[in-house]
Formats: structure tokens, C-alpha cells, sequence
């Protein structure tokens, strides 16, 4: 009987140990970001960009908030919670990131906004 129970709690630690190792794959939480970007870029956002990023992280909403750089700078400053500021001028950057609106470590020169022809 000893012999029974001790196989019988064998078989049951392996299980119950198996069990721990497998973790249950939760679906990712839906997650939204905003991204203010100048109003030159608009298209390129919405018909691409985003597009391409939300295929690829489909757990990720990308809500666009397009205007002139100045008015988005004061939309910030009214408390838009953008979670990305693409500005086509350096003035509204340089602003926020004074009035410690946008940490400074963070503002990367990534494009340049010109006529092309």
C-alpha cells in the first residue's frame, strides 16, 4: 500500500510541476498611442506608416493628431497626452522641451520637412 500511495504522490508532483513549467499565453492588452505630428505629414502617416506599424503590433492603436507644429505645441501645453510630437520646425521642440513638456533626452532630429519638386 506505501507502495501505491508513494507512486500515486510521484505521479502527482511530476503533473502538478509539469503544469508550472507551461504558462498560459494571455491575449496582449489593446494598447493606444498618439502621435501630433505636422500636418505635412499627415498622408504619409495615415497611409502608411501606421498601417505598417499596426500590421506588425496588433496590439498597438495608433491614433494621429495632425496640425500646424505651433498649434500642436499649444495643444500640448493644454495637456494633449501625445506619446510622440513630430514638429516640422525646431522652435515648438526647443518650447516644450524649455517648459519641460518633452524631456530633452529624448527629442531626436529624425527628419527634415521640405518642398521636393
Amino acid at each position: 500500500m506505501k507502495k501505491l500511495v508513494s507512486i500515486l504522490c510521484a505521479f502527482a508532483l511530476v503533473f502538478g510541476l509539469a503544469g508550472c513549467g507551461q504558462e498560459e499565453k494571455k491575449p496582449e492588452k489593446k494598447v493606444t498611442i498618439t502621435i501630433a505630428a505636422a500636418a505635412s505629414l499627415e498622408k504619409t502617416f495615415e497611409e502608411t506608416l501606421i498601417p505598417r506599424f499596426e500590421k506588425k503590433y496588433p496590439n498597438v492603436n495608433v491614433k494621429g493628431v495632425y496640425d500646424s507644429s505651433g498649434k500642436l505645441q499649444i495643444q500640448i501645453e493644454q495637456g494633449l497626452d501625445a506619446d510622440v510630437f513630430f514638429s516640422a520646425a525646431t522652435k515648438q521642440m526647443d518650447s516644450l522641451v524649455d517648459e519641460k513638456l518633452v524631456d530633452s533626452k529624448s527629442v531626436v532630429n529624425l527628419l527634415e520637412n521640405k518642398l521636393v519638386f
